[in-house]
């Protein structure tokens, strides 16, 4: 089968395409500026997103605009976190404040969101550049690119081919190149399913986590570190869903490390004993337990 890759072979494609590791790294010696590595992912997208459809909404005089507040902290050595400066898009159903959140459907209405969503907070605390919103099929319910409102999102590697959904335009997005980071949601398989079709790293997290997919693992334990970082007005917050009493949220823990699972097996059905063995076990040892039958593996 032929493959009619969509993506050229441009310096502005080599800029875009760097791990957030390495962009950053390069704004810290100078050798590139957020800017430059806005400019190169704008060129990219100008030229690739007519034919992949991957954004609902762009902002491109606001995400200029980051870029250029990114570089001058970074001339004077103070950026705001670890990926600052790096491109970033959001899928559609995660809250910006003041843009509209349709889920992918053209059936209703859809109004301005209130307030940010905690983890487009965080982006932003972080000083990453928001490129804008990308697209997900009706309601996210299904395993494809294909929407009543934006149309159909499709594959840079061929356009014939679904992106896989539900995060599509984030996967989409990332195939692309059109930056490092791209943040979706997942609850049955709405990050995997792109990540897998599209040949990308996609990360669905225990309760709490944050789901993004790229095109490499380079930095992988940054993102979810910046990414996860749970506020007080969490709502998946255990403590605030029973009492209602809206105390702060504890800290997430963590080892510091990335494990992923490098084998597919079956998980054990749900039973009272396997409930109070997970209780009994420190937090700790659940984290690196993994799957019933896998053996986790540590990220680098």
């Amino acid at each position: 089968m032929t493959v009619h890759n969509t993506l050229p072979d441009t310096v502005a494609n080599t800029i875009a395409k760097l791990s957030a590791v390495d962009m950053v790294a390069a704004f810290a010696s100078r050798t590139l500026s957020p800017v430059e590595v806005y400019d190169a992912v704008e060129e990219l997208i100008g030229e690739v997103e007519p034919v992949i459809n991957a954004f609902y909404v762009r902002d491109q005089i606001a995400a200029r605009s980051e870029a250029e507040a990114s570089a001058t902290r970074w001339v004077r050595g103070e950026p705001l976190g670890p990926i600052d400066g790096v491109p970033v898009t959001l899928k559609e159903n995660i809250a910006r404040k003041g843009v509209p959140m349709p889920a992918g459907t053209a059936c209703s209405e859809a109004l301005p969101a209130l307030a940010d969503a905690p983890i487009t907070a965080r982006v932003k605390e972080s000083g990453a550049v928001v490129l804008g919103s990308t697209t997900m099929p009706d309601w996210g319910m299904l395993s494809s690119g294909v929407s009543s409102l934006h149309g159909i999102t499709r594959s840079p590697w061929n356009p014939a081919w679904t992106t896989g959904g539900s995060s599509a335009g984030a996967g989409a997005a990332a195939a692309a190149g059109f930056g490092p980071l791209h943040v979706g949601t997942d609850i049955g398989g709405s990050i995997r399913l792109p990540g897998t079709w599209l040949g990308l790293v996609a990360h669905k997290p225990s309760l709490g986590g944050s789901h993004w997919m790229c095109l490499t693992l380079a930095g992988a334990p940054v993102r979810s570190h910046v990414l996860s970082a749970t506020p007080p007005c969490s709502c998946r917050c255990s403590a605030n869903r029973t009492s209602g009493t809206g105390q702060a949220c504890p800290k997430p823990t963590s080892t510091g490390r990335t494990w992923i699972s490098m084998s597919a097996v079956y998980g054990l059905p749900y039973t009272s004993m396997l409930a109070a063995e997970w209780r009994l076990t420190p937090p700790s040892q659940r984290r690196l337990k993994g799957q019933h039958g896998s053996s986790p593996t540590p990220v680098p």
